[in-house]
């Protein structure tokens, strides 16, 4: 009976909740033994522990402060990930001989009947043809299908016509992602593997503040194992090996930023995917923007190689907030420069000789403009240069629970949209990368006198495909199931330790897909004269990926820290943390290691800080 009852309070929540806000801090987790009960991310372990004074909560720090203060020597994040190669078709290696039989392939293809006769023709010629001449081919179908592009509303709707088409040399050859959807047929025919298309914002000039939504191609080398991506003509070697990473620099070579990448991995499967420099983003806005019961007026972040500076202010309930974030990379400078208001609402009632306990209402939301500056690739002279975009972003986030005895439900949605640009000024349309919702529903078990706690839960997206006029619609992301063991106590200084590890079914448990294990574990010792030390460490791995789906075909990720903190006295604290972090990120975990806008690649990363903080 009382389990019948919460779920109906769970349904009931996501409708009434909406009225209330609160922060992110206060709110109820559903992937505790991923976040340590915190919604955070794993790069709390560098910048945003730099910030907090100790473990220990005492009455100075509930209080608001107006400065809060932390300065820091830091080694430089890299981002060897940006070792792109750009195959201009006048610089590859081939010679006139060879020339004139691509020549000869390519006005064969455009020679047929249908769109599966010139495909039986491509995989048959295509069979003699060296690894650089068939990425000139492939170039040169590129611009011949560019030639036909029509938004018009009258273009073709299918594939076959788009070919056909091209062979009448007409203007009605389809949109980006039909022309990108037929020279994924044309890559498979030549013998490439893991033939997909993915999405991004493409700024075709840096110096100009305007670009669109754009699909192209991305496929990979079964020799090198390495991904390309094609636009059009263009073809770039992105010199990654996974195919998460491989968006990353497509994204970068697309433009300044791009919010979140549909990404089509296999036929019929769309993912979502979070680009690097858009996590480090999210970050930055999401720490200027939360409000906080003990959070101060003004931040500062100064180290050599990362500078943070924002000013909040109003009340408890709403806040207006400036924000400029820079860090310095060895492909050049990012920096984000957001103004913005944000608000946030609770409710929590705990119930005597009712049915239900408790019951916890959390809502949190902000918006507001920014402006980005960071490195975008230039193909005219094969280097990547600064570019800058000024746009708007907005986001929302609700959590909710109700309590019977020692289980829990919980509901969350969360909404995000880094990059909206509304039509005005030299900008045609609409130009934004779609706004990335979740939905999740969970339960929590929890044994107090053993310090154990059991969940799950399942996440929804709504993800569109990459075709012309289609709507997002519910897709399921994951299920997730994990266990805690947190033997820490909130209200005594002394050391504890927590280990978790999850299971995550990808696509659903129903499907899975693939399979990914995530573990943790930290450890927190308090000493009275040397201060707190803390250890951690996160290992994710996909270790089953039957869908041969290469979105999930991954390196396991590993991350080991270390941090020591000192309070000197009531306002100022010292310390320092060293990161160890090897393997790209996995989605859907949250990011393993500190953010930063250069992540992506699987090469080692050890990055590490001393610093002094104060509150004053």
């Amino acid at each position: 009976m009382k389990t019948t009852v919460l779920v109906g309070i769970i349904v009931l929540l996501s409708t009434a909740s909406l009225q209330v806000q609160a922060t992110e801090a206060d709110a109820p987790c559903l992937d505790c033994a991923a976040t340590d009960g915190k919604v955070l991310s794993k790069s709390a372990i560098a910048i945003q522990e730099a910030v907090k004074p100790s473990e220990k909560k005492s009455d100075q720090q509930s209080e608001m402060h107006w400065i809060d203060a932390a300065f820091f020597v830091d080694t430089k994040p890299v981002g060897k990930e940006l070792d792109v190669i750009f195959k201009n078709p006048s610089d590859l290696n081939i010679n006139i001989y060879k020339m004139k039989n691509v020549n000869s392939i390519f006005t064969s293809f455009l020679n047929h009947k249908s769109l599966k006769e010139a495909l039986q023709d491509v995989n048959k010629s295509g069979a003699s043809l060296g690894h650089e001449e068939k990425l000139l081919l492939l170039s040169m179908v590129g611009s011949r299908l560019s030639s036909g592009y029509s938004a018009t509303g009258k273009e073709n709707r299918d594939i076959n016509s788009v070919y056909l088409n091209a062979v009448k040399a007409k203007k009605e050859g389809g949109i980006c992602g039909d022309i990108h959807q037929l020279l994924g047929d044309v890559a498979k025919s030549l013998g490439f593997e893991a033939v997909g298309r993915h999405t991004g914002q493409w700024q075709q000039d840096l110096t100009k503040d305007n670009a669109g939504g754009h699909a192209i191609m991305h496929f990979r080398d079964p020799k090198t194992g390495e991904y390309y991506v094609q636009n059009y003509s263009q073809i770039y070697n992105t010199r990654q090996k996974t195919l998460q990473s491989a968006v990353d620099v497509s994204t970068k070579i697309l433009g300044v930023i791009t919010g979140q990448s549909y990404v089509e991995s296999r036929p019929g499967k769309t993912h979502e995917y979070v680009p690097a420099t858009a996590q480090w983003v999210q970050e930055q806005i999401k720490n200027a923007a939360t409000i906080k019961k003990d959070s101060s007026v003004m931040t500062i972040k100064a180290g050599q190689n990362e500078q943070t500076f924002a000013v909040q202010l109003g009340n408890e309930n709403i806040k207006g907030f400036l924000m400029s974030s820079r860090i310095n990379t060895n492909e050049g400078n990012y920096q984000v420069d957001v103004a913005g208001l944000s608000t946030r609402g609770e409710y929590s009632r705990e119930f005597k000789d009712r049915m239900v306990d408790e019951v916890k209402v959390t809502t949190e939301a902000y918006g507001g403009a920014m402006r980005i500056s960071a490195p975008g690739f230039d193909a005219i002279t094969d280097t990547y240069k600064q570019g800058e975009r000024n746009t708007l972003f907005f986001g929302a986030n609700m959590k909710g629970s109700a309590r019977i005895n020692d289980t829990t439900g919980k509901i969350e949605i969360n909404s995000i949209n880094l990059d909206l640009k509304p039509k005005g000024s030299e900008q045609t349309k609409t130009t934004t990368a779609g706004t990335r919702t979740e939905f999740k529903v969970g339960a929590e078990q929890e044994w107090k006198d053993l310090n154990l706690k059991a969940s799950a839960d399942r996440t929804w997206a709504f993800i569109p495909m990459i075709e012309q006029h289609q709507k997002s619609k519910p897709t399921t992301a994951y299920d997730r199931v994990g266990v805690m063991y947190d033997t820490s106590k909130p209200d005594k200084k002394e050391a504890y330790l927590v280990v978790g590890s999850d299971v995550y079914f990808l696509e659903g448990v129903n499907v899975s897909s693939a399979v990914a294990l995530k573990n943790s574990i930290k450890a927190v010792i308090p000493t009275e004269q040397l201060g707190t030390f803390t250890l951690s460490a996160d290992l994710a791995k996909v270790v089953q990926n039957k869908s041969k789906d290469p979105f999930y075909d991954t390196v396991p990720t590993t991350s080991v820290g270390i941090d020591w903190n000192k309070q000197l006295n009531k306002l100022v604290d010292v310390g320092f943390n060293v990161n160890y972090t090897k393997g790209n990120q996995i989605q859907p975990f949250a990011v393993i290691g500190p953010v930063t806008p250069v992540m992506g690649g699987t090469e080692k990363k050890v990055q590490g800080m001393v610093y002094l903080h104060g509150r004053f």
